[in-house]
């Protein structure tokens, strides 16, 4: 979206309050900006990409709260000394406070809220009523709020505008990807991504077949024939996603869209009580191609059943990915 807004206005700038490794931030946004590492919200806390740390994560929302007139006045220096013209948050809530005490539009681009995900985790908590509340206040303030499908139904949060899928395209080219990896052409290739956070997996005890190899990202890698890094392959990311035959992974919303928009059938296994599964997972039987695996095939490795369907099965056309256009046009209607 970022890319598609410098397209709108060349003039613009970016400065950009994230944790994760600059190298990664750079790969993403391929355009100059300003980089602070500083995280503005902490989502919900992770033992790995498929297990929430429920009582952590509810301890570590109580004590922000606690403590929230502080937290926004320290976000809100932060902001004012950097004299933005917008702010936009993807999910937290701080920035949109900030931006509020500052008087400068404040965009929300999310396909949910940690309200709603600390609700689904934490729903029997005493008090958490009125917390979730608070940060809904928090995520009604937004001057904007862009909703790329597949969202979360926002009832509480009257006035989301839609907008299309946001997902990269890839280049798709299997015969190049075979050849960085050193694969003769009849073997399949099967990316294996749980998302950002480092997940462990028994992949040394995975069956190994002749005609499937595995490329692996986030995940510690065996010293099997059949296992690559992702980085083995010399290819961005959509680039690498689209070359593929398949994904096997958790339900997100960057790698189901992506999957679907670049023809990429996925193999998932659920996280359970993440409030955004439903609606992603009944977006990608629509508009692209699915299967789910259970917990205990994914860690055992039993996967070629799964696969086997998902080959069998025809390729829908493919969404168009219209979002990052479509939320730059309406940021951009914003800036000064």
């Amino acid at each position: 979206m970022l890319r598609a807004l410098r397209v709108v206005r060349p003039d613009v700038t970016f400065t950009v309050r994230c944790t994760a490794p600059l190298a990664r931030q750079e790969e993403l946004l391929a355009l100059p900006f300003i980089a602070e590492p500083q995280a503005d919200d902490f989502g919900l806390l992770m033992a790995g990409s498929l297990d929430v740390l429920r009582e952590e994560t509810l301890a570590a929302y109580q004590a922000l709260h606690a403590d929230l007139p502080r937290q926004v006045a320290a976000t809100t220096t932060a902001f004012a000394r950097l004299r933005p013209d917008v702010v936009i948050a993807n999910a937290g809530y701080l920035p949109l406070l900030a931006a509020r005490r500052l008087g400068v539009p404040a965009v929300l681009l999310a396909s949910f809220t940690w309200a709603h995900a600390l609700a689904a985790y934490c729903g029997d908590a005493p008090g958490l009523a009125a917390l979730t509340a608070e940060m809904l206040a928090a995520y009604a303030g937004a001057d904007l709020h862009l909703a790329p499908q597949p969202s979360l139904a926002t009832p509480e949060l009257p006035g989301a505008q839609t907008i299309g899928p946001i997902a990269r395209s890839g280049r798709s080219d299997p015969e190049l990807l075979r050849v960085r990896l050193g694969l003769p052409a009849e073997v399949r290739v099967v990316l294996l991504f749980l998302g950002g956070v480092p997940t462990a997996l028994p992949l040394a005890a995975w069956p190994q077949a002749a005609d499937i190899a595995w490329v692996v990202s986030h995940s510690e890698l065996p010293a099997r024939p059949d296992m690559y890094p992702a980085a083995a392959a010399g290819l961005a990311w959509p680039d690498l996603l689209s070359s593929a035959d398949a994904l096997v992974t958790k339900p997100g919303y960057g790698s189901i869209t992506e999957a679907a928009c670049n023809g990429v059938p996925v193999a998932y296994v659920r996280r359970g009580a993440w409030p955004e599964e439903p609606g992603l997972l009944g977006w990608l039987h629509q508009c692209g191609r699915g299967v789910e695996i259970a917990r205990a095939d994914l860690e055992l490795g039993r996967l070629r059943p799964a696969l086997t369907t998902l080959w069998r099965e025809p390729a829908p056309p493919r969404p168009v990915a219209s979002g990052a256009a479509e939320a730059a046009a309406a940021i951009a209607r914003l800036l000064p």
